[in-house]
């Protein structure tokens, strides 16, 4: 292999965000091992390994809001805000029988001018803490959406909503 290929392949695989040997995973949700990549205004964002920013399949988000009292409000505004952004996005919020923790579930779409393309199925956890909202994202993009991508939000959406309503994530 010449110098010149070594060299391009080194500087290819120093941009895919693959833990050090090292690193812990944060915490593991619906079988998957999750890095924090990202800490910022307030948002801790979390990805699988070998998933960055600019191309990811789950993302898992945590945002605290201190000056918010109302998580139906918020979760209500989420859906909203996908339903405006996109006609073709739909959602629903509903809560939890036994505690006050609503859940943002709905569906959205990339905007058609930007590429990839793709569609994002996320569930939003909203609560009460520390005297404000807490806000936990789990999204699932699909950048080949199709009848299969259906199946699998189908077949998983009442696990997930039941395991991202018991999951704790650690400070």
């Amino acid at each position: 292999m010449s110098p010149r290929v070594i060299i391009l392949l080194s500087v290819l695989m120093s941009c895919v965000a693959t833990p050090s040997p090292a690193e812990e995973a944060a915490f593991r949700f619906a079988g998957v091992e999750f890095f924090q990549r990202g800490d910022e205004a307030g948002i801790r964002e979390f990805l699988p390994a070998g998933e960055t920013f600019a191309h990811w399949n789950r993302l898992i988000s945590l945002r605290h809001f201190p000056k918010l009292q109302d998580p139906r409000a918020y979760a209500l505004k989420v859906v909203a805000a996908a339903e405006a952004s996109d006609p073709a996005a739909k959602g629903q919020v509903f809560k939890n029988d036994d505690d006050d923790v609503y859940v943002a579930d709905f569906l959205a779409f990339s905007p058609r001018d930007k590429e990839p393309q793709f569609a994002e199925w996320n569930l939003w956890r909203i609560t009460k803490k520390d005297g404000g909202l807490e806000a936990l994202q789990y999204a699932r993009r699909f950048y080949d959406f199709s009848e299969e991508s259906v199946a699998e939000i189908k077949a998983s959406r009442n696990r997930l909503i039941k395991e991202l309503g018991d999951f704790v994530m650690a400070p």
